[in-house]
């Protein structure tokens, strides 16, 4: 299940106001796309993640995302291209990457080619096929037969 929240900065950056409204639990994998499809941004500001899906999903749905550089967050988001890595606990930095954020039009298409073109179960599958024969001393072009 996956706790989808919609805060409001309004107290924290009174710049920023947004209505939110609390979705609770969602496990339909139809209306997470659907919350990350109605978003125009999402802040994952943890201070510690390897690889988080939360930042895989948004960025597969087209929604870009801002989080703090930290732990394998960079190897998803590249900054200022298809979302914005804030310096580490500098939360200044945090509230740039949300104003470049919802500035920014041309985001959408990037994150969803990042996604594809990174994580994608294609992707990843042969990236494991090819690490296996590399173990196994398979040379890496020999699949006749296997496909």
């Amino acid at each position: 299940t996956t706790e989808i929240y919609t805060l409001s900065l309004h107290d924290a950056l009174p710049i920023f106001y947004f209505p939110t409204h609390f979705l609770g639990g969602i496990s339909d994998q139809d209306k997470i796309v659907s919350c990350y499809n109605a978003a125009d941004l999402f802040v994952a500001p943890s201070l510690e993640d390897n690889l988080p899906n939360t930042i895989i999903e948004s960025m597969a749905c087209g929604t870009p995302v801002v989080a703090f550089h930290t732990g394998g967050i960079p190897e998803i988001i590249d900054h200022k291209y298809n979302g914005y890595l804030a310096e580490y606990k500098n939360t200044e930095d945090l509230i740039n990457g949300i104003t470049w954020g919802i500035s920014e039009p041309e985001l959408s298409e990037k994150c969803m080619n990042k996604i594809t073109n990174t994580f994608s179960e294609k992707v990843v599958s042969a990236q494991f096929t090819a690490l296996y024969q590399s173990l196994l001393g398979i040379p890496a072009n020999n699949n006749k037969g296997r496909e």
